[in-house]
């Protein structure tokens, strides 16, 4: 998949409000010559935008709200012409003239659009900056970019081989290990890294080839296998390191009053935080190839036309979207206390409530619309995938805070911290396939249970054919998990044999 990067990023201002600025926009464009037709000619054009929201968390520290996005359009045309004169002669006399005109028409197009939003810490931000200007973002060279994509593609092929144990006859491996020593390494505070050791630190990984590897599968270990790369990008997209990061806050209400010397603030804020870990992006593809044919016969006055299909005509549609999205809307109530001035040196505390929402899940959606040459008839094919869990309730968050010189320096421990559900939507612990996988050399005998035939042979289906591969979508640990036999629907193909309601082959 052809997903190039945009990027959402941001600075504060010192009185530690959101702001959002725009880092960087590139527009690249490569020309194309016959790469999909003979003799064609196209453009591919790659935009990436840089954006980001900065929040000062403290007035050393700052978490920010990145949005990575991307779109590609690509358009491949060739056109070929053919003409030919039939004449006829009865001497200088021209009887017959017959010309026929053919025009090939050949042409792909593609839209390809992507987003990765996430939360990043302070002690993160200069890894991912390192990512981005050097090789995912827009200040990263096109070919660079291009690069790594393929990289991507290679190594869930790669995959696939070694985890369905068929050998790497295109070599595979050298392909990648020949691109990777073309990708330049960087310093981040003092330590070399390369592309893979930044990438591993912070789950970076392009998911887009993982939904293709499920659905262009055409054994079932392939299958099998893409799933299980699919899980394993959730799982490192779950535990990847984010923040909640402030994303709003509007001050309600503050009245500072004195008793003596002693100053009392008494202050309420309006505040939206988010938690973003998402990766989302669509893709269109359209492919047609068309003859016109026109005749004409000069002295006859007859004229026509005809058209062929020189392909099939194919367009397809595909959207994903994976990861977690956390809200809080809360209220803030703060009390300080100092001598003369809050805004000198003050000590009190302050606490935040309010509803939270939390969405975890992923979702793929492929359409795909076929229509073989020189036929009326489409194949259209539908296939999706996914799972979604909601987590609704209120959180209260109490901290302590000593301040001084108007919060230039500041000491705020958490006291307390907690979430209270009330409601919860889908099942967290997502089934998304058997743990098991018979293949045709593996025979279920049927042990008579009470070994005796006289009353039917009998015998409990084993439980290692309910086994499911499970994964939690909160924490994205996977584990394997048995179910009670009602959950499941089991038919044979031989009528001499059935199973009840309770698991037991008759």
């Amino acid at each position: 998949m052809n997903t190039p990067n945009l990027m959402f990023a941001a600075t504060s201002s010192s009185s530690g409000k959101p702001k959002l600025t725009v880092e960087g926009v590139s527009v690249t464009p490569t020309f194309i010559y016959a790469k999909r037709f003979n003799g064609g000619i196209g453009i591919k054009l790659e935009v990436c935008l840089t954006l980001s929201i900065d929040t000062m968390v403290t007035p050393t520290t700052k978490s920010s709200l990145k949005i990575e996005l991307s779109a590609a359009f690509e358009e491949e045309i060739a056109v070929g012409f053919k003409v030919d004169v039939d004449d006829k002669w009865d001497g200088i006399i021209l009887e017959e003239l017959d010309v026929t005109v053919s025009v090939d028409i050949q042409n792909y197009t593609s839209v390809s659009v992507g987003a990765k939003i996430y939360t990043v810490g302070e002690t993160e931000k200069q890894k991912w900056e390192a990512l981005s200007d050097n090789y995912i973002g827009s200040k990263a060279s096109p070919k660079t970019r291009d690069m790594i994509r393929q990289i991507d593609k290679l190594a869930n092929k790669l995959d696939v081989l070694m985890k369905t144990g068929e050998p790497d006859e295109e070599g595979i491996l050298d392909k990648i290990k020949a691109l990777k020593n073309q990708l330049p390494k960087v310093e981040v505070g003092g330590v070399e890294y390369s592309v893979d050791q930044l990438e591993a630190a912070l789950g970076a990984k392009d998911i887009s080839s993982s939904f293709n590897e499920v659905f262009s599968a055409k054994t079932k270990p392939e299958a099998k296998v893409g799933l299980e790369q699919l899980m394993n990008r959730y799982t490192e997209m779950i535990n990847q390191e984010s923040q909640w990061v402030e994303v709003f806050n509007k001050e309600l209400f503050e009245k500072e009053f004195h008793i003596k010397i002693i100053a009392i603030k008494i202050s309420l804020n309006f505040i939206v935080r988010a938690h973003v870990n998402i990766a989302l992006g669509a893709d269109i593809e359209y492919e047609v190839g068309k003859r016109y044919t026109f005749w004409i016969h000069v002295f006859e006055k007859e004229a026509g036309s005809s058209e062929i299909d020189l392909l099939d005509e194919r367009f397809g549609f595909q959207f994903y979207v994976m990861g977690t999205l956390g809200l809080k809307v809360g209220i803030k109530a703060e009390l300080a206390v100092g001598i003369i001035s809050t805004k000198i040196a003050s000590v009190g505390a302050n606490v935040e409530f309010g509803p939270y929402v939390k969405l975890y899940g992923y979702f793929v959606y492929i359409y795909q619309k076929l229509r073989p040459a020189n036929t009326q008839s489409w194949n259209v094919s539908e296939e999706m995938l996914g799972a979604l869990y909601i987590d609704f309730g209120l959180y209260i968050t109490v901290n302590f805070k000593a301040q001084a010189f108007d919060d230039k320096f500041v000491y705020e421990p958490t006291l307390f911290d907690g979430e209270f559900p009330l409601l919860t939507v889908g099942t967290r612990q997502n089934v998304y396939d058997f743990s098991f996988h018979p293949d045709k050399k593996d025979i279920l005998y049927i042990d008579d249970e009470d070994a005796d035939s006289s009353t039917g042979i009998t015998m409990s289906l084993p439980q290692v054919y309910r086994g499911m591969q499970t994964i939690d979508l909160v924490t994205g640990q996977k584990t394997q998990k048995t179910y009670s036999f009602d959950n499941y629907h089991v038919t044979f193909n031989d009528s001499r044999f059935s199973i009840n309601s309770k698991g037991v082959i008759n």
